[in-house]
């Protein structure tokens, strides 16, 4: 399966107890149609994880346009007070980077792009 969507926070590197390392990040997919002649939003979390290359989780910044590729599953548990939740999760074989924003530098050498990346940013 493959998906394109927006990091909502900073990649992390977490180490597991047999000392191998994941990156794992969030991205969220923003979807528009109509329903009953109105047009509505919604945006979709997904929780990702990278075995391949730990290098590129510096380039894994909140706000970052990626392309993913990999296998889709489905965390279901129980919260604190006993109700049933679910996360989808991703494992991620492919990782493309289509931009990334930085707060000290622009996102395009044309200024009038220079904020149409962050219209469809559900945060």
């Amino acid at each position: 399966m493959q998906m394109f969507g927006r990091l909502v926070s900073q990649a992390e590197v977490k180490k597991l107890k047999d000392d191998r390392q994941v990156i794992s990040f969030i991205i969220a997919l923003n979807d528009t149609f109509r329903s009953n002649g109105e047009t509505k939003k919604r945006v979709t979390y997904v929780d990702c994880s990278y075995w391949r290359s730990l290098g590129v989780a510096p380039y894994l910044s909140k706000g970052a346009m990626v392309e993913i590729a990999g296998n889709i599953g489905v965390n279901a548990y129980l919260n604190k007070e006993g109700i049933a939740k679910a996360r989808i999760t991703f494992h991620v074989n492919d990782l493309k980077l289509h931009g990334s924003k930085k707060d000290d530098e622009p996102a395009s050498e044309n200024p009038s792009e220079l904020t149409k990346p962050l219209e469809d940013l559900p945060f």
